[in-house]
């Protein structure tokens, strides 16, 4: 199964990757006011499709404005649902892990000498640390495991950060990198902090079976990802 959902996941890579899925929704919705205008308004074909588009549109912006404790609460139905893993869950179907405390978020940003993300923070206080929900996600780690990738896996960095191979402005985003999720597995997820203070942070999937970095522009927008691929999983089986 989960080479299956590997190879699914590395096809969709570039249809669903959060850098084209705004710009693809935009064309869609281009384009299908256009080809109306050539066909009978009768069509019932395109106006149901039509009618698809939109619905889908209005659920993801829907989506994007929950609240980090709605997504994963969603997101913790959604790896149940699909069953990869046989998660230790109570009555409310939440899979994810006690809450982290404002001074142990304080102790791991003056131990990383950084100011985490808000969406970071946010995640962090309702569950430190969070497990895979399928075989091709990497699990959270939880705060007093969060470190810089080039003490977790320094011969990973040496490799990342060679300067006659990696373009120096990559080298140097994988050298600060911080490592959130998935040590020891097949994937990994970190967060890059900001060279300066007029930067963001930003948020990167890595696996052996996707090439590069797959960034997202948010954590919530990750989960949400996510949850969109276990529902497609959970309706094709």
């Amino acid at each position: 199964m989960a080479e299956n959902h590997r190879a699914k996941q590395a096809n969709r890579f570039y249809a669903f990757s959060p850098r084209l899925r705004f710009n693809k929704m935009k064309i869609v919705k281009v384009i299908l006011p256009i080809s109306l205008f050539f066909v009978s308004c009768g069509s019932p074909t395109i106006d149901t499709k039509r009618n698809e588009t939109e619905n889908e549109y209005k659920s993801q912006k829907t989506d994007t404005e929950l609240h980090m404790k709605d997504v994963l609460s969603k997101l913790s139905k959604a790896a149940i649902d699909l069953g990869d893993y046989p998660f230790e869950k109570d009555s409310a179907c939440w899979i994810g892990y006690n809450p982290a405390t404002d001074e142990e978020i304080k102790k791991t940003e003056s131990r990383l000498g950084v100011n985490f993300p808000s969406d970071f923070k946010e995640f962090m206080k309702i569950s430190n640390g969070f497990p895979a929900t399928s075989s091709i996600e990497p699990s959270f780690l939880s705060l007093s495991k969060i470190d810089y990738t080039k003490n977790i896996d320094p011969f990973l960095i040496k490799l990342w950060t060679d300067k006659s191979v990696v373009p120096t402005e990559l080298a140097e985003k994988y050298e600060r990198s911080i490592t959130i999720g998935g040590i020891n597995e097949e994937q990994m997820f970190m967060l890059i902090p900001p060279a300066n203070s007029n930067d963001d942070w930003e948020y990167w999937k890595f696996a052996n079976w996707i090439p590069g970095e797959e960034p997202y522009p948010s954590l919530k927008d990750y989960f949400l990802n996510v949850i969109e691929f276990c529902k497609e999983e959970i309706k094709e089986n």
